[in-house]
């Protein structure tokens, strides 16, 4: 028996779980993203703003230890910035003793013009650096720090470091008017920090991954349990509204639907001058009321359930059949002409016939009537077909029951004779 859905299949539990499925992933995925990037982007400004900070206090301090040093007074008597040659080993030891332990890597000193006035590395004392937009931005007041990964690096001891991570800052140096006479430039490794930063927040990230996938996990189990009751629930209903309660067959209207859907080939058939036959059977169980009064409406269930189940043996596939009133059934037999459908009513007719229901102690024996019509080409509508159908049934009933009657188009009703 084809199954006629009354609900969409894109509208199943099954589908909306699978989607939910789809949209949780593509939002963990999204989140963690957003997170990763977030996370990046906190810890690098907060990197930034930390070795900063360290970067002006230890231009303070230096500024501090060595203010006799650095700073002179000019023909106006202004504390100028100024570093002699006879000065800068002494000023090495003291920047190696100081700063090493705490990975500032390299220093330079600038005045106002731009000029390397002192460096760790005197390679480069005297150079001028005019266009540093950042040394610029030192000697007007302000600071700013970089990070900068470097291939290669020689620090304050002499020695070589590979791939690292440094920070540079420009920082201004003031005198004691606070006017600024020059301005540091603080390098520092923060290979070592930047590794532990990074691999926290690896963790973090793993950690949120971990709770996203049981937070969705749990509410993946929760509306799975919710939809597979969902779905019993709509099963239940599609049953409900499509099969008959008692035989489990198509109801009056599910039978119909099938019959309409069966019949639009034919309309396409009156176009186009070709014959597609489908043929129905109406059936209807003899002196079924008698049965009733006699012995009881339990037992006339009994007698519907085992006619139907009779009936629905002697079925081929594709056929259909629904119980269309309280006795009667109506078969719908695709692509099946007038002697086929009256071949396989006379076969469910003996089948009936033979099969006996006992009760009390003893077999009730039960027959039916039954009518066939088949399409026509020129019929634009099942009504027709199933109307002579009924018309059958009748004269059959009519005839003395236990008979299958025919009506072909347009004409009598006529008793089917399985020996023809």
């Amino acid at each position: 028996m084809a199954d006629i859905s009354v609900f969409s299949a894109q509208n199943s539990p099954a589908k909306l779980l699978k989607l939910l499925l789809i949209v949780a992933l593509f939002f963990s995925i999204t989140i963690l993203g957003l997170s990763s990037y977030a996370i990046t982007a906190i810890y690098s400004k907060q990197v930034l703003q930390d070795t900063e900070t360290n970067a002006i206090k230890t231009s303070l301090s230096v500024l501090a230890l060595e203010k006799d040093n650095f700073l002179h007074p000019d023909a106006d008597g202004n504390e100028q910035l100024q570093i002699y040659p006879e000065d800068f080993q002494a000023l090495d030891a003291k920047m190696r003793a100081l700063f090493a332990p705490l990975d500032i890597v390299k220093i330079k000193i600038f005045s106002t013009q731009g000029e390397v006035l002192y460096s760790t590395d005197h390679s480069i004392i005297g150079k001028k650096d005019k266009e540093n937009l950042r040394l610029k931005a030192a000697l007007a007041g302000g600071t700013d720090s970089k990070l900068k990964s470097k291939d290669e690096f020689t620090d304050l001891q002499g020695e070589k470091r590979f791939a690292v991570d440094v920070v540079e800052s420009y920082v201004p140096i003031h005198n004691s008017l606070g006017m600024i006479v020059g301005a540091f430039e603080i390098y520092q490794d923060i290979t070592a920090s930047n590794s532990r930063s990074h691999q926290g927040a690896m963790n973090l990230l793993i950690s949120l991954a971990l709770i996203l996938v049981v937070a969705f996990g749990l509410s993946f189990l929760v509306v799975k349990i919710a939809a597979k009751e969902l779905t019993k629930i709509q099963h239940k209903l599609h049953d409900m509204a499509t099969l008959d309660s008692l035989t489990g067959l198509y109801n009056r209207a599910m039978i119909l639907e099938a019959l309409e859907h069966e019949s639009i080939p034919e309309q396409r058939a009156v176009e186009e001058a070709t014959h597609s036959t489908f043929s129905l059977v109406m059936i209807d169980i003899d002196h079924f009321k008698s049965v009733n009064d006699v012995y009881g409406h339990l037992v006339g269930d009994r007698v519907i359930v085992k006619v139907a189940n009779s009936i629905s043996k002697a079925l081929r596939d594709g056929d259909r059949i629904g119980r269309y009133g309280g006795e009667e059934f109506l078969l719908l037999l695709p692509a099946t002409d007038l002697n086929g459908a009256c071949s396989l009513a006379e076969r469910i007719r003996q089948r009936v016939e033979e099969t006996l229901i006992e009760i009390d102690q003893h077999e009730l024996s039960i027959t039916i009537s039954l009518g066939v019509a088949t399409s026509n080409a020129t019929e634009s509508t099942y009504k027709s077909v199933l109307q002579r159908a009924d018309d059958a049934l009748y004269a059959a009933k009519q005839e003395g029951r236990n008979r299958v009657n025919y009506r072909e188009f347009e004409q009598q009703a006529f008793q089917f004779d399985a020996e023809q």
